[in-house]
């Protein structure tokens, strides 16, 4: 089974309330559809741009073209997408990705937040690298956008002051 990274209380975000409000479970369906699509067909991240004829998406969704693409729309802050001329395909730049992969903001989660105060408290509110107590962060030593799986795996946390967890970032780490 393949896995993409996506809070499991998404169906709380006001993003989703929206667009399940305004669409139903249509709207979850494509949403969370065309994206398992997508990290199927490219690496997340990558620079390349994909198109998707739109009654594969009809095929695969069971749902009209016209309602495939009034989801797109309301998705279309999320998810940027390009009609084509003929208005039979779609394209979408796959380098945003991992920006709507992951629905809102994941430091708002209450599985974040757990996985926060645990790794705070390990490591004592203090950095690991150089003992600040001020400006603390806490930081995922493996990122989450390659190793989703460990998002809330305290051992995958570390505390670290602003200025070292700015340092971390530079040396690629």
């Amino acid at each position: 089974m393949e896995y993409f990274k996506h809070p499991s209380n998404s169906l709380s975000t006001s993003f989703m309330f929206e667009l399940i409000q305004e669409h139903g479970g249509n709207g979850y369906l494509v949403y969370f559809g065309l994206i398992e699509i997508i990290t199927k067909a490219v690496e997340i991240g990558s620079k390349k741009k994909i198109t998707f004829d739109l009654r594969y998406l009809k095929r695969n969704f069971h749902l009209s073209i016209r309602k495939i693409i009034s989801i797109l729309t309301f998705c279309s802050d999320k998810v940027p997408f390009k009609l084509t001329e003929n208005d039979t395909h779609i394209e979408i730049d796959c380098s945003v990705i991992e920006e709507f992969v992951c629905v809102g903001d994941l430091r708002v989660t209450v599985e974040y937040k757990r996985w926060r105060n645990l790794v705070l408290e390990r490591d004592q509110f203090t950095c690991t690298v150089c003992g600040s107590k001020k400006n603390i962060v806490c930081h995922h030593i493996k990122k989450a956008s390659t190793h989703p799986y460990l998002i809330y795996s305290v051992d995958n946390g570390l505390i670290l002051c602003q200025k070292c967890h700015v340092n971390t970032h530079k040396k690629g780490k």
